[in-house]
């Protein structure tokens, strides 16, 4: 029982890593700026607030609920359709989603699809602001510290993340650190983060070493405390918001199947097969669903089958018909 809760609590940190990511690293920030007013440094004290800002957006909107996420599809699903001239109206919650979409939302969207990216993309400007802060100090482990951090921050943002080919694999060395690079980029990026941890440790040590009386070396502390936790759930991670997407895509693929079936049933006869191809590609293509789109059009034939308690036509059989259906543009 022991190891199955073991097992349990694990698989949740992973699911939620991004997240967990965020909080360690916002609470890292709040310290380390914290370390560098009470040491009227103003320049580091700007990079750890400027560090919360993304830590902020990787703890509120990595790792998505089912719920949201199926409400971020909902949105895109709404706003593809009424592209494609579909009628929607007998939808409340896809004609809601469509006529509210704007700016808050599509930045909303986009903070969601991408809370890596911005954290990491914070973070290296973040570091050049540790970095001036440590030339203008003489702190070398600040210079340090801040060149390795923007060294990790670009690695996860350039390094295009990308499943191992295990057909062809590679054969030398550094084709394997390519592919294990790859595989998850916030790994390089944890693990730098790692490494510029060491010379924030020195840089507390120092600091104690130069005010014994002060008390900015212990938020100082509690920064390289946090960032440990957080670095090592980063590692974690994947860019791609893959934890969380896998674990809810049968919930999310079941949702939109149905809203799917019933917008297709309350169209034209002719043009319902041809929007059954049409949905079930633009679905597949959707990072938050796990189905092929020959797989998603089986499903829709199914649940259509059931509304019309009739045979459904394939797609060959339409196209065998004298009068071609349809096709949405």
């Amino acid at each position: 029982m022991d190891n199955s809760v073991n097992d349990s609590s694990l698989d949740q940190l992973k699911s939620k890593s991004l997240q967990w990511a965020g909080y360690g690293y916002l609470i890292g920030d709040a310290a380390l700026s914290t370390a560098r007013l009470m040491e009227n440094d103003k320049v580091g004290a700007a990079g750890g607030a400027l560090w919360a800002t993304g830590s902020l957006v990787c703890a509120k909107y990595a790792n998505p609920s089912a719920e949201k996420q199926l409400k971020l599809i909902e949105q895109r699903f709404a706003e593809y359709l009424v592209k494609q001239g579909v009628d929607i109206s007998n939808n409340a919650t896809l004609t809601g989603l469509a006529k509210n979409a704007g700016v808050r939302e599509h930045i909303e969207s986009f903070l969601y699809a991408h809370p890596s990216e911005i954290l990491n993309a914070v973070y290296a400007i973040g570091a050049g602001f540790v970095l001036k802060g440590g030339i203008q100090k003489k702190s070398m482990a600040d210079i340090a510290c801040g060149a390795i951090i923007a060294s990790g921050a670009l690695a996860g943002l350039l390094i295009p993340e990308k499943k191992p080919d295990l057909k062809n694999p590679p054969k030398d060395a550094a084709g394997k650190v390519w592919q294990w690079m790859q595989e998850k980029p916030l790994r390089v990026s944890g693990a730098s983060y790692h490494i510029s941890n060491i010379f924030a440790l020195g840089g507390a040590v120092e600091q104690m070493k130069k005010n014994p009386s002060g008390s900015s070396h212990w938020f100082r502390f509690l920064t390289a405390t946090s960032f440990i936790f957080a670095n090592t759930a980063l590692a974690m991670s994947s860019k791609n918001q893959e934890n969380g997407a896998t674990k809810h895509a049968d919930v999310v693929t079941a949702q939109l199947a149905d809203i799917s079936t019933h917008i297709i049933a309350s169209q034209a006869p002719a043009v319902q097969e041809a929007m059954v191809q049409q949905i079930s590609g633009y679905l597949a293509a959707q990072p938050e669903i796990n189905k092929k789109s020959d797989e998603i059009a089986s499903l829709l034939h199914a649940k259509l089958a059931v509304i019309d308690k009739r045979p459904r036509q394939t797609w060959c059989d339409r196209v065998q018909q004298p009068a071609a259906a349809h096709s949405l543009q």
